[in-house]
């Protein structure tokens, strides 16, 4: 990849995360988690680093609703190639990335969780492609103290760029007219 495509790589996925300026009042930001991996690195064969040329995410975003919460970020990586994104979004798409996922999820530290990620098929077009994967989790501690999450992961492909949109909400219902709204935005920004 020569350095002007890697310029625009790099410039295009910039540009497509959520800002805190997308969303409603109320929502704060926090710097995103810098993961040694990802689950994309660890549960797909072309999510690899070496397959991605250009990768940033948004900041985490929140919203407190009574005694819960809702949660959103976005990740955006520009592929080698188109060819390499189609395969990853089959991936991302699978039953197999959705158990590996969700084993993710399982093995937090202090934490027990119970359920699933499963396939999501309601998803509107968007961008050449989208697949979701959507599940409930109840989690508790040592404490005993326990909640009630929610979690979609929304991937969008545009030529050869794809932004994963994560929403959480715990012990209060999500957000399903923003959610709809940031997955238009994403949509749009990777057509631009």
């Amino acid at each position: 990849i020569d350095e002007a495509e890697l310029d625009d790589a790099n410039d295009r996925v910039q540009r497509i995360n959520l800002t805190i300026d997308d969303l409603p009042e109320g929502w704060v930001a926090e710097a995103p988690i810098e993961e040694v991996t990802s689950v994309v690195t660890e549960c797909t064969e072309y999510g690899v680093d070496e397959n991605v040329v250009a990768k940033a995410a948004s900041d985490r975003f929140s919203l407190i609703v009574d005694q819960g919460g809702l949660g959103l970020d976005t990740t955006s990586g520009y592929l080698e190639s188109v060819e390499t994104a189609e395969m990853l979004m089959g991936e991302l798409g699978s039953t197999d990335f959705a158990d590996c996922a969700t084993e993710q999820l399982l093995s937090a530290e202090g934490v027990t969780v119970e359920g699933q990620l499963n396939q999501f098929d309601g998803m509107p077009e968007l961008g050449d492609e989208v697949v979701a994967l959507q599940g409930d989790f109840a989690m508790s501690d040592t404490s005993g103290a326990s909640v009630q999450l929610s979690a979609i992961i929304v991937a969008i492909r545009t030529d050869q760029v794809i932004t994963t949109v994560s929403a959480t909400a715990v012990d209060t219902p999500g957000d399903e007219q923003l959610l709809y709204q940031v997955l238009d935005l994403v949509a749009e920004r990777q057509e631009g």
